[in-house]
């Protein structure tokens, strides 16, 4: 059995709330810790083995950790111009283990960004002057794929999905093109003090973690936001875009974020060993109504979750 200490995840006005949709047999356990402002706890369905409670709480900005700029930028990508960056950024992506973008904005297309050294970084050059990454209007992968690289890191980065002038025609079934950030059985990385914004379709941050016994993965401090499409104060019709869409998650830790106005559900949890999702601030303020969920352990029939959450941790 799962237990959830849940300390006010999401603060959305209006009468329909949602803190966390879950699966049969999970137990909720209401906290009362540190920085709640207040408690209207109720029960949805009688019938059902689960309660749900919904929680309100003050929404504080996590505070991106500082570091030194770093040496050994991709000096022949080229920001701030029209023209695509990709093939540039790619080039530094496979000769070193280092790439640090300058500021500004680099406009992503074609089979868009792939990583897939062991001990890769890939930062911006100062922090406090982020680089963006733009995905151009014909982009139908996204923006950067991880695949299988040990040990890697991806940080103080904005990748933007440009969801309004995406060109994509549809985002029906299986939206991975639509996707800013994908990451797949990498067995450890971090993705920290990073921006998803402007997400297409399918999710701000996907991750099909390796198998179980792993070091884990963090993802801490980043910000997702205005992901996917809604009609205000309805449920739309698609696209819509998870936060973070984790379709397994062993030894995960997921720490600290701030997700705001996704259209599906904030974090999503398909399963997987000893996964821990906590102190996420969540709320949906601009998209009343539209949002499916701040929190759902979920079933995902792909990846390997398979709606075990054995060991896993969900505390506000």
């Amino acid at each position: 059995m799962v237990k959830l200490g849940l300390r006010g995840w999401i603060t959305r006005p209006g009468p329909s709330r949602c803190i966390a949709s879950v699966v049969a047999g999970v137990t909720l356990v209401a906290g009362s810790g540190p920085g709640v402002a207040g408690a209207n706890a109720s029960s949805v369905g009688a019938s059902s083995p689960v309660s749900r409670q919904t929680f309100t709480r003050e929404i504080r900005p996590h505070p991106m950790m500082p570091r030194a700029p770093l040496a050994d930028p991709c000096v022949a990508a080229v920001p701030n111009v029209p023209a695509s960056q990709t093939a540039v950024i790619q080039a530094c992506l496979d000769t070193s283990a280092n790439v640090a973008l300058r500021p500004g904005t680099y406009v992503i297309d074609g089979p868009g960004l792939h990583m897939s050294r062991d001990g890769a970084s890939f930062p911006s050059q100062n922090p406090g002057q982020l680089a963006r990454l733009l995905a151009a209007p014909g982009l139908a992968h996204p923006l950067l794929e991880v695949a299988g690289g040990t040990g890697d890191s991806i940080d103080h980065l904005v990748f933007d999905g440009n969801r309004d002038q995406r060109a994509v025609a549809t985002c029906k079934g299986y939206r991975i093109f639509g996707t800013n950030v994908a990451i797949e059985r990498s067995p450890s990385f971090k993705f920290t003090n990073n921006q998803s914004v402007n997400t297409m379709c399918g999710s701000a941050l996907q991750i099909v973690s390796a198998a179980p016994g792993g070091p884990g993965f963090e993802v801490t401090g980043n910000l997702f936001a205005n992901n996917g499409r809604g009609i205000l104060d309805k449920d739309g019709p698609e696209p819509w875009a998870d936060g973070i869409t984790l379709v397994s998650c062993n030894g995960g830790k997921i720490e600290g974020n701030m997700l705001i106005n996704n259209t599906d559900i904030g974090i999503v949890d398909g399963g997987g060993e000893g996964c821990l999702i906590t102190h996420n601030d969540i709320s949906n303020p601009e998209r009343k109504g539209h949002g499916f969920g701040g929190i759902a352990l979920h079933n995902f029939h792909v990846g390997g979750g398979m709606g075990d959450h054995q060991g896993t941790m969900v505390e506000g």
